[in-house]
């Protein structure tokens, strides 16, 4: 997949570099091969105060560009570089979703031999779009006896681990129409609709990631997604009297509040369920 780079080079004394620099995009679905950026710039490459276009085929499609890692090999005298800004624009009219431009402000002095890793600014992408649903599923029952003419005291601690996990979550890519219909009717039973390639999350755990930290429409599921793997406990402590002469069988019941999200961010949406909470549901004669 080609992608089109404008590199500005920043405006102070020996801010130009002749060193070789090389690049490595990350993006919505995996990362590129690595590519150096001056044999596909003509002339006289990163002069100071100058910006530089490229067009690149950097091999896989990466879809929209969240991450860069970059390196200079340091040659010849006076090789440090003042990377002011990078931007990269994929170059494919089929899914317009991916061709948002993804601006890196630098502003930083490459003069070392080390991979740099910049991330792009979120306010330079769209907003998410999201819906879910809440579901309250029965989850443990405890049975117990209470004696005729007797009593039982109850106790018990349940524990779950809430959030969701990466590697579970779903995810396809996405459409105009895809979008539209989610964002205009918020429901959830659309996710099963107009999107391809279904996929699992691990392939794209670091896009994700960086996606669902950013926030989202819903402050509901913004906290979902920011307490991952975050252990709750419920505890209940309560008498249970049977007044008859018969013994009587009961059941204590626990409950899992339980939400399925699923959100949109420029071509990839993402589909996941998480453990909210837990509730004692009370306790029922069996």
């Amino acid at each position: 997949m080609e992608y089109e780079l404008k590199i500005k080079t920043g405006d102070q004394y020996l801010a130009g570099t002749d060193s070789n620099i090389f690049v490595i995009l990350e993006g919505e679905y995996g990362e590129s091969e690595e590519r150096r950026l001056n044999g596909y710039i003509s002339g006289n490459a990163f002069e100071r105060n100058c910006t530089d276009s490229a067009t690149i085929d950097f091999g896989a499609d990466v879809g929209r560009v969240f991450r860069i890692k970059l390196r200079s090999d340091m040659m010849y005298a006076g090789a440090g570089w003042l990377l002011a800004y990078i931007e990269i624009k994929r170059k494919d009219t089929s899914n317009s979703l991916s061709n948002t431009v993804s601006k890196f402000n630098i502003n930083q002095w490459i003069e070392d031999k080390k991979t740099h890793t910049f991330t792009v600014a979120y306010s330079e992408w769209a907003k998410n779009i999201a819906a879910y649903e809440t579901t309250v599923l029965e989850y443990k029952k405890y049975p117990f006896t209470v004696p005729a003419n007797g009593e039982y005291m109850y106790n018990q601690t349940e524990k779950i681990t809430t959030g969701f996990t990466y590697s579970s979550t779903v995810t396809k890519k996405s459409t105009q129409e895809y979008n539209e219909k989610l964002g205009g009717k918020a429901d959830y039973s659309s996710k099963k609709e107009g999107a391809d390639k279904l996929t699992n999350a691990k392939n794209y755990s670091g896009y994700l990631e960086f996606a669902f930290k950013q926030g989202f429409e819903s402050s509901e599921i913004n906290q979902i997604v920011q307490t991952e793997n975050k252990e709750i406990q419920k505890t209940v402590q309560s008498k249970v009297t049977n007044p008859t002469a018969k013994e009587k069988k009961y059941e204590a019941v626990f409950s899992l509040v339980k939400v399925d999200a699923v959100t949109s961010t420029g071509s990839i949406v993402a589909m996941f369920s998480a453990n909210a909470g837990i509730e004692f549901s009370g306790f029922r004669e069996v």
